[in-house]
């Protein structure tokens, strides 16, 4: 799959002190190909694979950052942004986004994922997954700051046995999610504005290990 998107008025949206702030990025451009198969070498084993590309950015977009409001340095309409009492900060400066990657962007990702399936008899099937996912460098926040926004690029690993009778109403699965442990940021906000906004991060689970039982009927 080829993609190609031209915004206009894109509108981007921050959860700042605990409330979404939307503003009006102007213009973007993104464009990316998606590939994606399924194969079935034999009965047992299914192998499965996505990779994509994206090029995603901000075209024209003008912002002040609530965490450091005097960042900038092109002078803009102090009442565009209002973060918590709709008051303008005295003396803010607009930065220019433009050429900014746009946020939850990877350039590069994929997924690999396999699995068999263990016949059984009267004993139902086995089934072992392995699912394997790589990301490029990830932007949270439009102001692309190195050391609050970005997720460095990471991998992840997630394996899981299945067992299910034969009848298919009984399973039991056992997992371990995030095999590697691994930090990885899902989001970034900002924090109490009497705090000055500071940058806060929420990250994946870490390694988790589990059971899990199932019904069907």
């Amino acid at each position: 799959a080829l993609f190609y998107y031209d915004y206009d008025d894109l509108q981007i949206t921050q959860l700042i002190n605990d409330v979404e702030i939307t503003e009006n990025a102007a213009k973007a451009t993104l464009w990316g190909v998606e590939a994606e198969f399924i194969a079935l070498p034999f009965e047992a084993l299914l192998l499965s694979a996505n990779f994509s590309y994206l090029s995603a950015e901000f075209d024209e977009f003008l912002s002040v950052d609530a965490a450091d409001p005097f960042k900038g340095d092109i002078v803009c309409d102090q009442t565009r942004f209002k973060p918590m009492t709709g008051d303008a900060i005295e003396g803010t400066k607009c930065q220019d986004l433009s050429g900014n990657t746009m946020i939850r962007a990877p350039e590069y990702s994929m997924t690999l994922t396999a699995q068999y399936t263990w016949e059984l008899g009267r004993y139902g099937t086995l089934t072992p997954r392995v699912q394997f996912y790589a990301s490029d460098d990830v932007w949270y926040r439009p102001y692309n700051d190195p050391t609050t926004d970005k997720q460095d690029n990471y991998t992840r690993t997630d394996i899981r046995v299945t067992w299910m009778s034969e009848d298919r109403h009984f399973s039991i699965e056992g997992f371990v999610d995030n095999l590697f442990d691994e930090d990885v940021k899902q989001s970034v906000f900002l924090g109490s504005s009497f705090l000055g906004f500071p940058a806060q991060a929420v990250y994946d689970p870490p390694r988790t290990t589990g059971v899990r039982i199932g019904l069907r009927w």
